[in-house]
């Protein structure tokens, strides 16, 4: 089916899947910029984008006995603030019970933790990244 669109709103539509696709990648990239990140200093990854009811979680994780969910934030600039103070309450509450989850679906009640990894940059420039341990009591 084919459909008769303004030059106006067919620009503004390729504009909206170009920042759909660069903001998909750009989260993508994040996420194995920080496992990658996270292994080097230790961590196994366990799992990755695990889905429950509650949500997402990035990237399941152990560092020794302790089970970490990680909840993985990334920005190309700072231009709109830091990628961690997008984590808002009701997604803290969505990790919490995701992680729950996980832990039910998966049996025994092990050590864990809610991380944040927070990541500036691109795939072809230079990356801050910022390890947050604990981000949820």
């Amino acid at each position: 089916m084919f459909y008769l669109v303004k030059a106006k709103q067919r620009h503004e539509l390729c504009l909206f899947v170009y920042t759909f696709n660069f903001m998909k990648n750009l989260g993508k990239w994040g996420e194995e910029t920080a496992a990658s990140f996270l292994m080097k200093k230790g961590y196994k990854l366990i799992d990755k984008n695990w889905r429950a009811r509650p949500g997402e979680i990035d990237l399941v994780m152990r560092h020794g006995p302790t089970l970490v969910f990680v909840e993985v934030k990334t920005r190309s600039t700072k231009d709109f603030g830091y990628p961690e103070e997008a984590l808002s309450e009701e997604k803290m509450e969505h990790l919490g019970a995701a992680a729950e989850e996980f832990l039910q679906s998966y049996g025994g009640d092990p050590d864990y933790r809610i991380d944040c990894v927070a990541i500036i940059g691109r795939p072809d420039g230079p990356v801050e990244i910022a390890h947050i341990e604990g981000i949820q009591d």
